[in-house]
């Protein structure tokens, strides 16, 4: 029996996604998770460790296949990038500025050792600023003033519907779905959404 995973993302948000797909796919390979996390996503997340990112590149690249787009679908044509920008103003410019600030001054406040070991704190941090600028409403349950990504997007899916065309929407965030997902239904636009928990049939 062979197994085979097939994945667009390996290591989306953290290394231990790729010692979960090389555990199904040859358990043991990598170690148990919690050797696996002490000898090198450890080293490598927090202290940086080279070395040991290069050892186990060396260890899984037998294994993984990689393909670009333009080695197997040859006739799709390149693609194309067009950055809309949708500028914070009021309540969520005042909210982000307020986050931001407040973690400008407690990294000012750290040495170069704090700072390394709250490095997984931060990003914490940065991932709540990151979906303040989607929508504030995925931080604080209780806002309801609106979101200039929010507007934006609605806007381009509007466009792009009376236009005659379909769109398909990506969100590193799935509560940013649900939140569009709202916006939709108020307008009875109709979509689907697929996500981790979508039923495969």
């Amino acid at each position: 029996r062979k197994h085979f995973a097939l994945t667009g993302t390996p290591i989306e948000n953290r290394l231990s996604e790729l010692w979960s797909i090389f555990d199904y796919i040859m358990p043991g390979y990598l170690f148990s998770y919690r050797e696996f996390r002490e000898q090198f996503e450890r080293p490598i997340v927090i202290n940086e460790e080279k070395d040991l990112q290069k050892i186990l590149v060396k260890m899984i690249s037998p294994f993984v296949l990689r393909r670009r787009k333009s080695q197997v679908l040859k006739e799709l044509p390149e693609k194309i990038e067009r950055p809309y920008y949708a500028e914070m103003s009021g309540k969520q410019a005042g909210l982000y500025q307020a986050m931001v600030n407040e973690l400008k001054a407690e990294l000012s406040q750290k040495s170069a050792e704090e700072f390394k070991q709250s490095r997984i704190e931060i990003l914490s941090k940065l991932t709540r600023i990151r979906q303040l600028c989607c929508d504030p409403g995925l931080v604080y349950s209780d806002y309801n003033e609106g979101s200039a990504k929010t507007a934006a997007c609605m806007e381009l899916i509007e466009s792009a519907l009376s236009g005659g065309h379909r769109i398909i929407i990506f969100s590193q965030f799935v509560s940013m779905l649900s939140v569009l997902e709202g916006k939709l239904r108020q307008k009875k636009i109709e979509f689907y959404k697929i996500v981790g928990e979508t039923p495969k049939e």
